[in-house]
């Protein structure tokens, strides 16, 4: 990956906006379809006026269409959008997949020398496969060996991520209320994308934060919603603080040239991003 390409951080953050913006957009104008039967009366009551009407089988054809979207309406409002606020949380776990699968990968490509750590002389491979593979591809091959032995998808919220970072030596505490907000995120993941938000034994027993029924459909609200996405970019930018220090720190001890130009930028740079680790 080139310098002028947006980093994974970048990527997702960029894509969580987007997925809550057209989130937004979406309840505001189904919201607004409550009221096309009365838009369209208005409209055919205008072409009266102006003298250009439409014929009885036209007018009677839109006022069924539009008083059929009207209600389509109503039903989701009523319901509280769930299909929208379910495939959101859905598209919000994913991104956050993508950039720590992305971003380990490219710490990789960048420093090698990880790829001298245990963890990678422990995992076995399938050399004819592995040789097929061109460079980007076989790190992350190596990546999935790493995850699928340590049972990384078994684990649940942001643990499954912390482990990944285990792997370039980026890996540490999270913040209590974040981990159990995205805890609740990848729980409501998986409801949503693996039993249409039918509520089963298994969420029954790990949903601590509400109460819900065996078989009922499980409701999550737009507020919810806010603020998932917002402990989404809240990690995203957790991690990319992590990645900045680790970056500085790595280029302090492996370029001494470096030590000599601008000391005191770099003495700077070294505290406000500690202080930003620490108070961010």
């Amino acid at each position: 990956m080139s310098d002028k390409e947006p980093t994974p951080f970048q990527i997702c953050l960029e894509h969580v906006n987007n997925i809550q913006r057209v989130l937004t957009l979406s309840i505001r104008g189904i919201s607004q379809l409550q009221n096309a039967g009365a838009i369209g009366k208005a409209i055919i009551n205008s072409s009266i006026a102006l003298e250009q009407p439409l014929n009885l089988e036209e007018a009677e054809y839109y006022r069924a269409k539009l008083n059929e979207l009207a209600e389509l309406a109503k039903e989701e409002v009523a319901d509280g959008f769930p299909i929208l606020i379910g495939h959101s949380l859905v598209a919000i776990w994913a991104s956050l997949e993508t950039m720590i699968s992305d971003h380990v990968a490219r710490q990789i490509q960048q420093n090698e020398n990880l790829l001298e750590k245990d963890i990678f002389k422990s995992i076995k491979i399938e050399l004819a496969v592995y040789e097929r593979l061109e460079k980007e591809d076989r790190i992350q091959y190596l990546i999935n060996e790493i995850t699928r032995k340590r049972s990384v998808d078994l684990k649940n919220g942001v643990d499954k991520f912390e482990s990944q970072l285990e792997i370039i030596d980026q890996s540490s505490e999270v913040n209590k209320h974040l981990k159990e907000t995205l805890y609740k995120l990848s729980k409501l993941r998986n409801l949503v994308a693996h039993r249409n938000g039918i509520v089963d034994g298994r969420f029954k027993k790990e949903c601590y934060w509400k109460t819900c029924e065996k078989g009922s459909k499980f409701k999550i609200t737009y507020p919810e919603t806010v603020e998932y996405s917002m402990a989404a970019l809240a990690y995203v930018m957790t991690v990319a603080k992590r990645n900045a220090l680790s970056t500085l720190l790595r280029a302090f001890v492996t370029h001494p040239a470096r030590r000599i130009y601008s000391d005191f930028k770099c003495n700077v740079m070294c505290i406000l991003l500690h202080v930003a680790v620490i108070h961010g």
